[in-house]
């Protein structure tokens, strides 16, 4: 690929970063495409630029783990509206319960979980990353677990701070 974007017309590292972002499977970094990173951040403002030309209801915008198109909050609302919520994700009660105990108390261990629920959480925690809800880092001796940018998207939450409150 090029390191140079020209400004009057598509280049093919443009056409394939926006490629990479409409597929949307993970967040898009100039890393994965094998950019540097200068010329990414220039496809990225030619890319939203153009969008905001061509009056596109979405953008591409870093949600912290990479680059993704999203949608204006403004057509967002109303696609949520007519198109219900995500059904993508489907749990049962304890992946549910492991899923809850993650997100209220997060950074929280696999003994934490276990406490809360009284359950063996490993088959759930495990499908629950395997679905990208949640993600492990190391804290100490033990991994700790914290939910993912999908779980807000799914959730439709801006972040862990939006969950409903629980009455105790």
């Amino acid at each position: 690929m090029s390191e140079s974007v020209p400004s009057n017309h598509p280049t093919e590292d443009l056409q394939f970063v926006e490629a990479a972002l409409f597929i949307g499977a993970e967040p898009t970094t100039a890393v994965s495409l094998d950019l540097g990173a200068d010329v990414f951040r220039a496809i990225i403002a030619k890319l939203n630029e153009r969008y905001e030309l061509q009056q596109r209801p979405y953008r591409v915008e870093d949600d912290g783990s990479g680059w993704r198109m999203r949608l204006l909050p403004e057509y967002a609302d109303w696609v949520r509206e007519r198109m219900g919520p995500d059904r993508s994700v489907k749990l049962g009660r304890l992946a549910l319960e492991v899923l809850a105990s993650v997100a209220y108390r997060q950074p929280i261990s696999r003994a934490g979980i276990e406490a809360l629920t009284s359950a063996d959480a490993g088959g759930a925690l495990r499908r629950l990353i395997r679905m990208r809800l949640v993600e492990s880092s190391t804290a100490g001796d033990e991994p700790v677990f914290r939910t993912t940018q999908r779980f807000l998207d799914v959730f439709h939450l801006e972040s862990p701070a939006d969950l409903p409150t629980i009455e105790r």
